[in-house]
């Protein structure tokens, strides 16, 4: 895992493997980089893969202050890791807030673009999918093992959850596209905190609770 510096003076974390090609990963709004980990077994040779985890989710640095935790500023933080790898310009992979993300770079900053791919993100934002989403961030999970937590996932996201079972170390899925999506490593790859034999989110402020409330796990 490495670091780098924004321009406010938050350090965030990315990871990169490869050469050749610039593709930026950025994950959704609860997410991190570890998301990206089984990009590489589907990708071609000559891919430089690289997945940023944006401010206050896994190990990166958390901001005092709550309205810069939005999409023009995350927006920016992207282009700086491109400044400070001395990339002109990549090709964007955004999933969910990663997809609102490349949106607005490229409407932006088309020239740093080599292009845009997006996944469960659209033109169009259901208020009924925002609703779900106020309703769990921010909230430390119940789970003391990683098998827990992914119950509590499993509840959570209803019938956006694939099918195969409990998810576990060993769970077996129904497709290698299940797997390459990661989502049987999911609880592992969460913003999690292993601490008092307990797990707790990463999150030390909920970004979208404009109150900027803060809890010793958010």
């Amino acid at each position: 895992m490495a670091r780098f510096t924004t321009s406010d003076g938050l350090s965030l974390e990315f990871e990169d493997s490869g050469s050749g090609l610039p593709l930026l990963c950025l994950p959704g709004l609860t997410r991190n980089a570890r998301d990206f980990y089984d990009l590489n077994a589907v990708l071609p040779d000559g891919i430089l893969l690289f997945c940023l985890t944006s401010r206050v989710r896994g190990a990166a640095d958390w901001d005092p202050a709550i309205e810069n935790y939005a999409v023009p500023v995350e927006a920016r933080d992207a282009l700086e890791l491109l400044d400070h790898l001395g990339l002109p310009r990549a090709a964007i992979l955004g999933t969910s807030r990663g997809g609102l993300i490349s949106m607005l770079l490229a409407l932006t900053s088309k020239d740093r673009l080599m292009g845009v791919m997006m996944n469960d993100i659209g033109p169009e934002i259901a208020t009924g999918g925002l609703a779900v989403i106020y309703d769990y961030i921010g909230k430390a999970p119940a789970g003391k093992t990683y098998a827990e937590v992914g119950q509590a996932l499993k509840s959570t996201m209803g019938a956006g959850w694939p099918s195969g079972g409990l998810l576990s170390r060993t769970a077996v899925w129904p497709s290698a596209t299940t797997r390459a999506c990661g989502m049987r490593c999911l609880p592992r790859r969460s913003n999690l905190n292993r601490t008092s034999g307990r797990s707790s989110m990463r999150w030390k402020v909920c970004p979208l609770r404009s109150c900027g409330v803060q809890t010793p796990t958010c």
